[in-house]
């Protein structure tokens, strides 16, 4: 079942600049659909759209043009109440857990407002009792150490640890996970990447992973999808590892090939990152057609103003329109 449906979305800003206000492009033409239940990863380099496509998802902000459908419902024509739930059900973890705890307030204190304001029949004891139940679900045990601390008296993984209590005690359908580990020790990333994985498989829990690391989607998606995103458009989509280990897009390619490998026979055995250019164009100057055309080897005079989405399989869709002259990579000795 469809738990999420995302159809023409698109998304502008307004900037101020030298010239006056002008609007900027961000998101264009974005199609996703999320199955409910699955890890759905969407991979980008920075300041390609993923956070703001994530905002939209969470309600956070509203689109400018398109659709988002809730379990079949169009969210621009929901009630109030509707809404207020939808905004319940999708909860949001964010990059800096600093910046989205209180640091005025315990962890108790910032566990306990969310599920008094959502669930005011519940008593004191019913409210700990949940506070409990969702620190050990994820891994913050004894519970007692941490619930008088502030979050300066925290580790960066544990304050990830309290945000992602906090998103459960609202009971979310879909949890979107921005960076969630960027400003963690890189010792304690896989931790979190496991809770997340494992939080999907024991309560069915969406979720959208949106990183720039490609490295750790592995680690977070399993069997499920991911989108690859480039100046607010999605170039290619599919099963992670059908996309990981054979990259159609030439952008995609380009990911994979500069993701370092441990090992130096392997590092050395790759074939060279191919690009007309290193530098990210600025997204005002982007083209009718594919969105990658200037920096493409591959693209011709037509890409800068058709695009076409090919589609290999049943499930693996590229927006290329010379995808047979983009040679295949296989990337599987990457993804071990």
């Amino acid at each position: 079942m469809k738990i999420l449906e995302i159809e023409k979305l698109n998304m502008t800003f307004s900037s101020r600049g030298l010239n006056g206000v002008e609007r900027v492009h961000v998101l264009r033409d974005v199609d996703l659909d999320i199955d409910e239940g699955e890890i759905l990863a969407i991979v980008g380099e920075s300041g390609c759209g993923k956070t703001t496509l994530g905002r939209l998802i969470t309600g956070l902000i509203s689109p400018t043009g398109g659709t988002i459908k809730f379990l079949g419902k169009d969210l621009s024509k929901t009630s109030n109440a509707e809404k207020k739930l939808y905004r319940k059900s999708v909860q949001f973890i964010q990059q800096d857990s600093y910046a989205a705890l209180n640091p005025v307030k315990t962890i108790y204190q910032s566990l306990y407002a969310p599920i008094k304001a959502n669930n005011k029949k519940l008593s004191r004891e019913e409210i700990d009792a949940m506070i409990g139940d969702n620190m050990e679900m994820v891994g913050l045990t004894p519970v007692e150490l941490y619930l008088n601390k502030y979050p300066h008296q925290l580790s960066g993984g544990q304050r990830q640890r309290v945000l992602i209590a906090r998103v459960l005690s609202l009971k979310p359908k879909i949890i979107v996970a921005d960076e969630p580990i960027s400003m963690i020790d890189v010792s304690l990333r896989l931790s979190i990447l496991k809770l997340l994985a494992s939080l999907n498989q024991k309560l069915n829990i969406t979720i959208v992973y949106i990183t720039h690391d490609l490295s750790t989607v592995k680690y977070v998606v399993g069997e499920g999808r991911m989108a690859v995103m480039y100046l607010g458009e999605i170039v290619e989509f599919g099963k992670a590892k059908d996309v990981i280990v054979h990259p159609k897009h030439p952008y995609t390619q380009a990911l994979i090939l500069s993701v370092p490998i441990p090992d130096p026979v392997i590092e050395r055995s790759k074939p060279e990152v191919r690009l007309k250019s290193m530098e990210i164009p600025d997204i005002r100057n982007r083209s009718d057609g594919c969105a990658f055309a200037d920096r493409c080897l591959y693209a011709d005079e037509e890409c800068k103003t058709w695009k076409l989405a090919n589609t290999n399989s049943d499930e693996h869709i590229v927006c290329c329109k010379n995808l047979r002259e983009v040679p295949s990579y296989d990337a599987g000795e990457t993804n071990e």
